[in-house]
């Protein structure tokens, strides 16, 4: 079975450096994208200038750590947990798509969570993308 691949992209993407946290700042999601903006706006809270969080660093907007919980899997740029779950392990079984690498988009009235089979990130370097 071919497994179906899709990508989200941001005209501005960056992360910074271990001083600040290594918060992520996405601007100008491309409305052509396949995957869905969970970075910019999410049913759960937007990732968008959200620093690393990771199990000894608690920085999400959760009362407790999502990078600690066993479902997450490891660090991320949480909000509130729900948004992505780009770090959780790829599992076959029916579970909460909290325990399962996924991604959540929004479609025209409802918000849908995405399980994934992999997830590569990739950034280019001052790259200007240009407006379609």
């Amino acid at each position: 079975m071919e497994e179906e691949e899709r990508s989200a992209e941001w005209r501005t993407f960056s992360v910074s450096d271990e001083s600040c946290r290594y918060r992520v700042t996405a601007k100008e999601y491309v409305q052509t994208s396949s995957l869905g903006d969970c970075i910019t706006s999410g049913s759960w809270g937007t990732m968008n200038g959200m620093y690393f969080s990771t199990k000894d660093r608690d920085n999400d907007d959760w009362s407790g750590n999502c990078a600690a919980e066993i479902r997450n899997g490891g660090g991320w740029w949480f909000a509130r947990c729900g948004v992505a779950s780009p770090t959780s392990p790829h599992v076959t079984t029916s579970v909460s798509y909290h325990e399962v690498l996924s991604w959540q988009s929004f479609h025209p009235g409802v918000w849908v969570v995405t399980p994934l089979s992999k997830l590569e990130m990739m950034v280019r370097r001052d790259v200007t993308i240009p407006h379609h």
